[in-house]
């Protein structure tokens, strides 16, 4: 079973956009920055920190995360963070989803992370959320 299914994620992933982290999703289509054709914020009322709805907002929170001395040679930085949904909620370098409330932390490894990508990742990859 293990080789059956090796072989086919293998054949897969010669062709899946996601497993080889080629940017193939339709997210920056549904919200790209949180603002309508029309010009008007987007309503996230069933969002747990609504608060932080707007990225700048958001944004605002990391002036004492901890990579900031470091945002120059990393890629995960506040504001891809905050694009994504995140705001800096600590304790030590944790970053909150204001839309499904849940954190991440440790990301000491991640922000020298290449993949644009990464963000997404995890967050999908620890806790299903629609943002």
């Amino acid at each position: 079973f293990r080789k059956l299914h090796r072989e086919k994620v293998s054949y897969l992933g010669k062709r899946c956009a996601f497993l080889l982290c080629e940017s193939a999703t339709n997210i920056d289509d549904l919200h790209p920055s949180l603002i309508s054709q029309q010009g008007e914020k987007i309503q996230w009322d069933d969002a747990e920190q609504p608060d932080f709805s707007d990225y700048s907002e958001r944004l605002q929170t990391f002036h004492s995360w901890p990579y900031l001395q470091q945002e120059e040679n990393t890629f995960v930085t506040p504001s891809l963070l905050a694009k994504h949904g995140f705001y800096f909620s600590g304790p030590d370098d944790g970053v909150t989803c204001f839309y499904c409330g849940n954190t991440l932390t440790n990301w000491s490894e991640a922000i020298h992370d290449t993949n644009q990508n990464i963000v997404q990742l995890e967050h999908a990859r620890f806790f299903p959320c629609r943002f």
